[in-house]
């Protein structure tokens, strides 16, 4: 794979992901679906949130 299709695959993975949140976000159902989900893993020391400095 040469620089050129190494960088439209890239793009267009990054296109997928925001199209995925823009469906996440303006659809009521998976919205929820994603923050409950991420409340779960959160919960369950999966992921974490890093407090930031101001």
């Amino acid at each position: 794979m040469n620089l050129s299709q190494h960088l439209c695959q890239g793009l267009i993975g990054i296109v997928g992901v925001i199209c995925l949140m823009q469906c996440f976000i303006m659809d009521a159902k998976l919205s929820k679906a994603v923050t409950e989900a991420f409340i779960r893993l959160h919960r369950d020391r999966l992921i974490y949130r890093l407090h930031r400095k101001p």
